[in-house]
């Protein structure tokens, strides 16, 4: 018993979390740069480094060559893949980069969301390393291989978090608050632009549920009713 119990003490639960997230992380890198020599790289995957080329023989961040369907490409790789052509000239590199780059990025949004919500190192690094396990196939490929809904994830998570920090309890100031709110509604804008369906599953029932909690936080204050009864 006792080696068991110095064994816990020296490998600590947090330890073991890192440890999970860090081998998951390497894992994805694995795939993201050998995702383009693979037969899972279609014409889909290609179509960030299209834009990119668009947007670079245009000189524009929406081409009039490219025609939108129902998604308005505001968030995605090929913003990184632009930058990133001006060094590198192969386009599979860049796209792997421009995926990495990415990652990374839902990576640290995904911490800061998880550890505002539970205050717990532990839960952010389980849940990077649930993420970043892959999951399965089809999760892999549209998140590290296609990379097609890993900026869609990160605007939600951004949009979740601001909305964390205007419900906080914490008193802000009101420029503060202002600039949350026009931070917030930016958010739900690009990501409503990206696909008019995020309105449905994400942006009404969002914005609904933070009017209720207004609602039932504030309905017992007496000044709250008053308020109520003159409208």
């Amino acid at each position: 018993m006792k080696f068991f119990k110095s064994v816990e003490s020296k490998i600590s639960v947090e330890r073991v979390s890192l440890l999970l997230f860090a081998a998951s992380i390497c894992f994805i890198c694995f795939y993201i740069f050998n995702y383009g020599f693979t037969n899972q790289f279609n014409s889909d995957s290609a179509t960030a480094n299209l834009l990119a080329e668009d947007q670079v023989i245009t000189k524009s961040f929406f081409p009039h060559t490219w025609y939108y369907y129902q998604d308005i490409w505001i968030t995605a790789i090929n913003n990184y893949i632009v930058l990133i052509n001006g060094f590198v000239n192969d386009e599979l590199l860049s796209r792997s980069i421009a995926v990495l780059i990415q990652t990374l990025i839902l990576a640290v949004v995904t911490y800061q969301l998880v550890f505002k919500i539970f205050n717990s190192r532990v839960s952010a690094f389980i849940s990077l390393a649930i993420i970043f396990s892959g999951i399965s196939n089809l999760f892999i490929d549209m998140y590290f291989g296609q990379a097609a809904y890993a900026n869609i994830t990160i605007c939600i998570m951004v949009s979740l978090y601001i909305s964390l920090l205007l419900l906080d309890d914490k008193v802000y100031s009101k420029a503060r608050m202002a600039i949350l709110f026009c931070l917030f509604s930016l958010m739900l804008i690009i990501l409503n632009m990206s696909g008019l369906r995020y309105a449905f599953i994400f942006t009404i029932p969002l914005v609904a549920s933070i009017i209720l909690y207004g609602f039932l936080d504030n309905i017992k204050k007496p000044s709250f009713n008053k308020k109520i009864l003159l409208c």
